[in-house]
């Protein structure tokens, strides 16, 4: 089905264009304005999209107003319950309807699914939408969003592909295309779209995000560093998220460079740049980039340096208001209680997950299961036992089960990580060599793949030769004697 061109026709309403060029009846210039500000400020990560409720307050029988309104306010928290104003918005959204043009009523009909429906409803009712109205590229990134969220990597695509056609010049597209191309793993397409999209924009942060993770992915760390440490001005005037994640991966491809001052480099990344000394913490991405980056150093460098740091986390997360907002965050969360000498509140967290998943996504068993074991075996991580880590995980653990957790190749590889360390101490040696020389064949520059290799080979009892896997100072884990 094409894209509609005809509206209702009722003479009585007053219709304008919205930034797309698609009608929207309001009779309000300051909702449409304010309005086509929050398309903005969404795609380029800006820090002032309170500016959707101005819009809804503009006009409150704006239909499309009121419903991303309403949508701006639960998205955060993902209760089953509004607050009272969302509620307030949905209901006026639902309300005007009847008089809203065809491209609003599909957007809103897709932000109620999302709200009360829950994601897989919510993700079809995105694709109607762009089959429709393919210029609405709002609705593509909250669509691609959802599908990262349910690790759903070939529906991102499918969506991109969708819009692009009729946005052949806009880098918002091009850089969510470019990001989609990376999590199917065509990086080198990725990597043109990216380059694409920041020849028409060069300042565009989701551009310079997804060719980092292209130049990641294939080893070209110097390169990553180049672009990153260039684009970092950009970074300044968006929101948090952004900003602290852009810098996530500064530090990462610094940890994988190595070097003598790589770690003096990272650690100052990480209190200037990630969490720093004093900070209101405002939404769930600012504790996955903190935490992740702390448990990569504590299996790549030394444990010693995440000590002080993970208090400060714990302290501020202990109140646990991002709970259940992010699946990533809770299993990072359940690792860093445990690391933090509060076994309790880890254990408590690990059943927590455990029956949300239970009771939301009991029809993918295998792939809940999996998150299920991570939560569990973060939990002993925490308290140093490897031994249990390793034989939660077992000998066939795959990151790639783990995409619902809403995380990408490069946020999931910690955990591969973890899962080679644990393995060794457990005594699996054969498994973890296995697993490293697959990626020192796949990607040649991941330094932490050779350091668990000796350049010798050895013979097993079977007669099969396999490198010796050697134990690291890099990997001085100050392991509890509790095993």
């Amino acid at each position: 089905m094409g894209p509609r061109s005809v509206e209702k026709p009722d003479p009585a309403t007053s219709f304008k264009s919205d930034l797309w060029g698609y009608d929207v009846r309001s009779s309000s210039d300051d909702c449409i304005t304010f309005l086509n500000k929050y398309y903005i400020e969404v795609l380029s990560y800006g820090r002032d999209k309170r500016v959707i409720l101005q819009a809804a307050d503009a006009d409150n029988c704006c239909a499309l107003a009121c419903g991303l309104a309403a949508a701006y306010l639960w998205a955060p928290q993902k209760s089953r319950s509004l607050a009272p104003r969302a509620l307030i918005y949905l209901t006026a959204a639902k309300e005007n309807l009847h008089k809203a043009s065809n491209y609003e009523e599909l957007v809103v009909r897709a932000l109620v699914a999302w709200i009360e429906h829950g994601s897989e409803d919510a993700l079809a009712r995105h694709f109607e939408v762009l089959e429709n109205y393919p210029r609405d590229l709002l609705t593509l990134k909250r669509g691609q969003t959802l599908c990262f969220n349910m690790g759903l990597s070939a529906d991102m695509l499918r969506l991109a592909l969708k819009a692009l056609p009729f946005n052949v010049e806009s880098a918002y597209v091009l850089g969510m295309l470019a990001f989609a191309l990376v999590e199917v793993g065509s990086i080198r397409e990725g990597e043109s779209a990216a380059r694409m999209a920041l020849t028409i924009e060069a300042q565009d942060v989701w551009a310079q995000h997804a060719l980092c993770h292209a130049l990641e992915y294939q080893c070209r760390f110097k390169e990553a560093l180049t672009l990153m440490n260039r684009s970092c001005s950009s970074w300044l005037t968006r929101c948090s998220f952004m900003r602290e994640h852009n810098w996530w991966h500064v530090a990462a491809c610094q940890l994988e460079l190595g070097g003598r001052s790589a770690l003096k480099r990272v650690l100052y990344i990480y209190d200037e740049h990630i969490w720093g000394t004093q900070r209101v913490i405002r939404n769930p991405q600012s504790y996955i980039n903190a935490l992740g980056l702390l448990l990569r150093m504590e299996i790549r460098v030394d444990s010693s340096i995440v000590e002080e740091r993970i208090l400060q986390v714990v302290s501020s997360l202990k109140e646990r208001a991002f709970e259940h907002q992010e699946l990533l965050l809770d299993v990072l969360a359940i690792w860093a209680f445990g690391r933090a000498d509060q076994p309790e509140e880890a254990t408590e967290m690990a059943q927590n997950v455990k029956c949300k998943i239970l009771a939301v996504d009991v029809h993918k068993p295998e792939t809940m299961q999996c998150v299920i074991s991570l939560a569990r075996a973060l939990c002993e991580c925490g308290r140093g036992n490897f031994k249990a880590v390793a034989e939660i995980l077992g000998s066939s653990f795959f990151t790639g089960n783990l995409k619902v957790l809403g995380a990408s190749k490069e946020q999931l590889d910690v955990f591969e990580d973890l899962w080679c360390i644990s393995s060794l101490r457990a005594g699996h040696v054969t498994q973890v060599v296995e697993v490293a020389e697959r990626l020192t064949r796949e990607r040649p520059g991941i330094s932490f793949a050779w350091r668990l290799l000796k350049p010798t080979q050895k013979v097993d009892k079977h007669q099969r030769p396999f490198s010796q896997v050697r134990k690291l100072g890099c990997l001085n884990w100050q392991l509890k004697k509790n095993q």
